[in-house]
């Protein structure tokens, strides 16, 4: 009798481990948990796919805005990219948006860190909100998920306030637009396509001037409103640090045939990521699924 309850028990827990396995677990952690009024800290938020290979994220990052003040975002980190929405401070949340073309499998993924400030004593908690997984799988089907909040005890200020130093100094990295035409966007006109990465600070924003105009923030992929390519195009990278990489395609342009173009690889998933942007983007903001926090 005990050995056939022992095979019933053990067949039961071998049934839930594949459930407990595919839900993704969201991380905050940072270097102490106790700190002083005029501290600075860095929360690192992580996520662990527990085996399952996602593609995109989405969610809120609450915390007490009578307790703590965000200074800086930093993304440059992040494993995430295209990001649908920069992560971005808006009351007392942090709000974020993005994909990961191909998909990821990691117990330590990247999300994206943030530099509080304590501006007085209390008990903090920084914590997840109304977060959403997406799976891998062609369908985007949403993954079960679990997270941890963060706890904070800030203290009475007795000493010289603990300031986090982080500087980028350094431009975003080398990259190279490239012009293409696709008959299936833009009605076949030309268009311009560019994507740079920033290991510090991470990209903020991009910019393009086409001949004598003047600079406009700009969208990967961007039409070109010159069709003539008769003119210089410019395209400015800019860090959330305002370090910038400017890289110009002079006239007259002569665009090269997409079996020629290795850049065109990177052409192509941008294209795919603007074509899917929105479709993606309705799936995250339909209702929440179930989530638990632990």
């Amino acid at each position: 009798m005990f050995k056939k309850i022992s095979k019933i028990s053990l067949l039961a827990t071998l049934l839930l481990l594949p459930s407990f396995a595919s839900a993704s677990l969201l991380s905050l952690s940072t270097a102490s948990t106790s700190i002083a009024v005029g501290d600075q800290i860095r929360v690192d938020a992580y996520l662990d796919t527990r085996g399952a290979k996602i593609n995109a994220a989405e969610g809120n990052i609450l915390f007490p805005a009578d307790l703590l003040v965000p200074k800086e975002i930093i993304s440059g980190n992040s494993a995430f990219g295209p990001w649908i929405k920069q992560p971005q401070i808006i009351n007392d949340k942090i709000i974020f948006s993005g994909i990961i073309p191909g998909g990821i499998n990691d117990d330590k993924v990247s999300l994206f860190s943030v530099i509080f400030q304590a501006k007085a004593e209390g008990l903090a908690s920084i914590k997840y909100s109304q977060v959403k997984v997406l799976l891998s799988d062609g369908q985007a089907t949403p993954d079960k998920i679990e997270w941890t909040n963060l706890p904070l005890n800030i203290t009475r200020q007795n000493r010289v306030p603990d300031i986090y130093s982080f500087r980028d100094t350094l431009p975003p990295e080398p990259f190279a637009p490239e012009v293409i035409m696709d008959p299936n966007l833009f009605n076949g006109q030309w268009f311009l396509i560019f994507n740079a990465a920033d290991k510090q600070s991470g990209i903020d924003h991009y910019e393009v001037r086409e001949g004598r105009g003047n600079f406009i923030m700009a969208e990967s992929p961007y039409l070109l409103k010159n069709q003539e390519l008769d003119a210089d195009i410019v395209v400015k990278a800019v860090d959330r640090s305002l370090n910038e990489r400017v890289v110009i395609l002079s006239a007259p342009i002569h665009p090269q045939p997409p079996y020629l173009s290795f850049a065109v690889i990177i052409g192509v998933i941008l294209i795919f990521v603007f074509l899917i942007k929105k479709k993606l983007y309705n799936l995250l903001i339909r209702p929440k699924s179930n989530s638990k926090s632990i």
